[in-house]
């Protein structure tokens, strides 16, 4: 087992596939209790500004922050930490924080980008926030869409976690849920329960998601919504003129849609292409 607690500052730039310009973790577990990880740069496909993983490793964040990292890859990449297809792969984060990381492509995230079987668990005061490129924020994204995060502590109210998702709301009537054991880790006397305070998580691309809370189950969970109407009725309309069948869409606030002799709304084929992908 390896502990971090001593200040990294460096500036590397890497440019092998499969690896990092910061700290490549090829066996066992790298923990970071204080400190901060920045200014690396990776300059090829399949890795991360900070951080990469392979087999039966895991990274725990407690503390630090992690920050400045960089890749100029626009393919499979991200800007702080990007998992391959590994195994035993495992991720817990909470505290510290990971903000202004940059990756360039707008289909990989410039903070956390995960894929295949990594395990991700969150928890206490971590703080994903701010990691933009290509105009747009992607803080932590898992390429199974419908993936639950694992809340593992109580939720401090410093908690500040952006997400990347795509959903639409005949789909999912009552929000994606995308969280385990939200409710049993968010109590009222250390948790801010004001939307526009900490103990939160938000949605990447505001304006057309929010985050709100599911509780259909036995405990409350945290569920992605869509917010954009003319999304929600878009796809909708395509899916119903694909296979026959009527949907229901609940639209979250008035909207008017002017008539078209192809779908009797005013979405075109580019919107719909657009947002469907997210």
């Amino acid at each position: 087992m390896f502990f971090v607690y001593l200040l990294i500052e460096r500036t590397a730039q890497y440019s092998t596939s499969y690896s990092t310009g910061g700290i490549h973790i090829q066996a066992g577990k790298v923990k970071l209790e204080n400190g901060r990880i920045y200014g690396n740069k990776y300059q090829n496909n399949y890795g991360g500004g900070a951080l990469y993983m392979n087999n039966n490793t895991t990274f725990e964040m407690t503390g630090g922050s992690i920050y400045s990292n960089q890749v100029t890859s626009t393919y499979s990449s991200a800007g702080v930490l990007y998992t391959y297809y590994h195994t035993n792969v495992n991720i817990r984060l909470t505290g510290g924080a990971i903000y202004s990381n940059v990756a360039p492509s707008t289909s990989f995230a410039s903070g956390i980008h995960l894929r295949g079987n990594a395990n991700l668990e969150l928890g206490g005061e971590i703080q994903i926030y701010n990691n933009v490129g290509g105009n747009l924020t992607r803080n932590l994204y898992h390429e199974t869409n419908d993936v639950r995060y694992k809340i593992v502590s109580d939720i401090g109210p410093k908690f500040n976690v952006g997400i990347t998702k795509t959903t639409n709301n005949y789909l999912n009537t009552e929000g994606l849920v995308f969280t385990e054991g939200w409710g049993e880790h968010y109590k009222t006397e250390t948790s801010a329960r004001a939307s526009s305070a900490g103990g939160k998580f938000f949605a990447d691309l505001n304006a057309v998601y929010e985050v709100i809370d599911n509780t259909e189950g036995d405990q409350t969970e945290k569920a992605l919504w869509t917010i954009n109407n003319a999304k929600n009725w878009s796809e909708a309309v395509a899916a119903s003129q694909a296979d026959g069948q009527q949907k229901t869409v609940i639209l979250r606030s008035n909207w008017t849609a002017n008539a078209t002799s192809v779908t009797t709304t005013s979405y075109t084929t580019s919107y719909q292409e657009q947002y469907s992908t997210g």
